[in-house]
């Protein structure tokens, strides 16, 4: 008998079990109302992170805050009606671009600006969560009809390379295809703008993918953002000419070395055979943010930052500097 009840007590609760399981699929579902102290969420101020460009930082926004931000796009400080986000960022003090990615925001600091301040004006920006809700456009990047090679271009950009570029902090855009050289010009964003190592990046990862995948490209180039007299930056092509001994006829001058992580020394100074000049009116020297170099003859790039700390008159009287850019080339910059 008492075995005969226990098996009748397990059976109407299974029974009960069943019955509220398929009445779930008919009647409606009611909810109980939120408390007021746990309606409201408390955001913390997403987490960032280093990028191969010193002038760069890179904040993750995680995809449960941030929705419906489609194509990166870049913003300045003469961007024309930006979305709130980067109105927002570009509002605070030392902030010069922003680029606003899927899950992520990167923002590039003006030249004379302290990492440290900036980085807690952006946390703080980024703590409102009504910035992290907004909605920003789709995943188009261009309102013009591709042609059917610049569809494969673009296919392989989004599953190939930009995962690897937005890593770190970074994205690429395809302008457009020349058919008649076989060349895809492209456009950097954010940490891969004016990024020293944007040129190892150009050609050790997205050329090589590239003429990899899509037989047609036959090369890469890298549309530069426009120069402007009195903008942040200047761009120079280095076509060197022998020096005739500057270095030992100008021994105040500081050197300065951009490869191989080496300081200069004798040894190497007495290698350098080329040298070219970039003359910097005093008055823009305050404005300029960087200067981009490339070598007419190896199609080298470099990017001098902070300029105007290299050439300050109270640590260089000289108001001189060369750089070293390869192991037989300089590049001298002089304040006029």
């Amino acid at each position: 008998p008492e075995s005969g009840g226990l098996k009748l007590v397990v059976w109407f609760f299974l029974h009960c079990w069943v019955v509220m399981r398929a009445a779930r699929r008919f009647l409606p579902v009611r909810r109980l109302p939120v408390p007021f102290w746990a309606s409201h969420r408390h955001f913390a101020a997403p987490a960032w992170q280093h990028t191969p460009n010193p002038e760069v930082r890179k904040w993750s926004l995680p995809s449960s805050q941030h929705r419906g931000l489609g194509a990166p796009q870049t913003y300045g400080r003469s961007a024309v009606d930006p979305p709130p986000m980067a109105s927002a960022l570009l509002a605070l003090p030392g902030v010069r671009s922003v680029l606003l990615g899927a899950d992520y925001v990167s923002v590039t600091k003006e030249g004379s600006s302290e990492w440290e301040d900036v980085i807690t004006a952006v946390d703080k920006c980024l703590a409102q969560p009504e910035l992290l809700q907004e909605v920003a456009g789709d995943e188009t990047q261009s309102a013009r009809e591709w042609t059917p090679i610049e569809k494969e271009i673009v296919e392989v950009i989004h599953d190939r390379i930009r995962p690897i570029v937005q890593d770190d902090g970074g994205d690429v855009e395809l302008l457009e295809f020349v058919e008649a050289t076989g060349t895809a010009r492209l456009k950097m964003h954010g940490a891969c703008a004016g990024c020293p190592q944007s040129a190892n990046t150009l050609q050790g990862v997205i050329d090589t993918a590239l003429r990899h995948y899509i037989p047609a490209v036959l090369e890469v180039e890298q549309v530069e953002e426009e120069e402007t007299e009195d903008g942040p930056i200047m761009r120079h092509e280095h076509d060197g000419q022998p020096h005739d001994g500057w270095f030992e006829a100008n021994p105040d001058v500081p050197v300065v070395g951009t490869f191989a992580g080496r300081s200069p020394d004798p040894k190497i100074l007495a290698r350098i055979k080329f040298m070219s000049a970039v003359q910097i009116p005093k008055a823009r020297l305050p404005k300029l943010d960087h200067i981009a170099v490339k070598c007419v003859d190896c199609n080298a790039r470099r990017t001098f930052e902070a300029v105007d700390d290299l050439l300050h008159s109270d640590k260089n009287p000289t108001s001189k500097i060369a750089v070293l850019i390869c192991p037989s080339c300089a590049v001298r910059l002089e304040v006029v």
